[in-house]
C-alpha cells in the first residue's frame, strides 16, 4: 500500500508539474537578452513565461534585482492571463522526492538578487485563460511591501537547448 502511495504521489507530481519542470536539456535565456524594468527600489530582469495550453499550468520566471539597503517582500502577483497566479517554490520530499507548493511571500534582501527559475522559485499560472504560444506578451503586476506595485510584461518564450 506504501509503495502505491508512493507511486500515485510521483504520477501526480509530474502531471502538475509539467508545465513549471526541467527537463535538464535546457537552460534559460542569457543575460544579453535580458529585458529589465525598473522601480524606484527594485529591477525586474529577463520576465518570460513557458509556453503553455487553455485551461493547463505554467510559470512565469524573472530575476528580482535589489540594490537597496532594505529587504523587501513580494507578497503577491496579478494577471488575468490564468485562472490563479501564485507565488510558489520546489521543494524536496522526505521521500526524496520534488515537490511545490505555494508561499505567502519572497523575501529579497538587501544589495541582492533572486532569481525565479524552473525547479526553485516561480510563479504559476494555473487554469490558463487562453494558449501561450512563443512571442506572446503578457502583463503582470507584482507588489511588493516596500516598492509597491511594479507592472511588467514578460514575452513566451521556449527555453534554450544547450
Amino acid at each position: 500500500m506504501k509503495n502505491l502511495l508512493k507511486m500515485i504521489s510521483i504520477i501526480l507530481f509530474f502531471l502538475f508539474f509539467i508545465g513549471c519542470g526541467d527537463n535538464g536539456d535546457t537552460k534559460d535565456q542569457p543575460a544579453d537578452e535580458a529585458e529589465k524594468i525598473s522601480s524606484s527600489e527594485l529591477t525586474i530582469e529577463n520576465p518570460w513565461i513557458r509556453p503553455g495550453t487553455q485551461n493547463r499550468n505554467t510559470a512565469l520566471f524573472l530575476v528580482i534585482n535589489n540594490q537597496t539597503d532594505k529587504a523587501d517582500t513580494l507578497y503577491d502577483v496579478e494577471s488575468d492571463v490564468a485562472q490563479v497566479v501564485e507565488v510558489h517554490e520546489s521543494f524536496k520530499t522526505e521521500d526524496d522526492m520534488m515537490g511545490m507548493r505555494h508561499i505567502e511571500f519572497l523575501e529579497i534582501p538587501a544589495k541582492s538578487k533572486v532569481e525565479l527559475k524552473p525547479m526553485s522559485f516561480h510563479v504559476m499560472l494555473i487554469g490558463l485563460n487562453e494558449d501561450l504560444a512563443p512571442g506572446a506578451e503578457r502583463s503582470f503586476v507584482l507588489k511588493f511591501k516596500n516598492a509597491g506595485e511594479i507592472k511588467i510584461a514578460a514575452t513566451v518564450k521556449e527555453m534554450m537547448k544547450q
